[in-house]
């Protein structure tokens, strides 16, 4: 049933991956000029994804518990690396840095097709106030 309703979806496709570019290209030029917030090179100039995960200069947890006091839901996506769960804490392995950066550093905004300029806008504003300090 899954792969049925994927393979119906395909043709669906193009207007669902124009919707997602016209998402990411609104909350990065939204951002643009955001102290301590870093866009990913090339996502929203052609290149689609479902997510819009942001390099910040803040900590990611503190960032989101700031945007969560005004109603702005993230997700760390990687939480603090694969190293960091409980089922890997023992297997053996080499030192991270730039896992361990990105982990601390990583944050996804909310990204949904059909977003309003209004909800960008809103985003927006909340990162800016939450970077002004710093």
């Amino acid at each position: 049933y899954q792969a049925a309703v994927a393979l119906a979806a395909l043709d669906g496709w193009p207007a669902t991956r124009a919707e997602f570019v016209r998402v990411l290209c609104a909350l990065r030029d939204a951002l643009a000029g955001v102290d301590g917030i870093v866009w990913p090179q090339g996502l929203g100039d052609g290149y689609a994804a479902s997510t819009a995960c942001v390099g910040t200069r803040l900590p990611a947890p503190e960032l989101a518990a700031q945007l969560a006091s005004r109603g702005i839901e993230t997700r760390r996506w990687w939480q603090d690396g694969l190293h960091g769960h409980d089922a890997f804490a023992a297997c053996p392995r080499t030192a991270l840095p730039v896992t361990d950066h990105l982990a601390a550093h990583t944050l996804g905004l909310p990204c949904w097709q059909g977003m309003r300029a209004a909800d960008v806008t809103r985003i927006a504003r909340a990162l800016r106030q939450c970077a002004d300090p710093f």
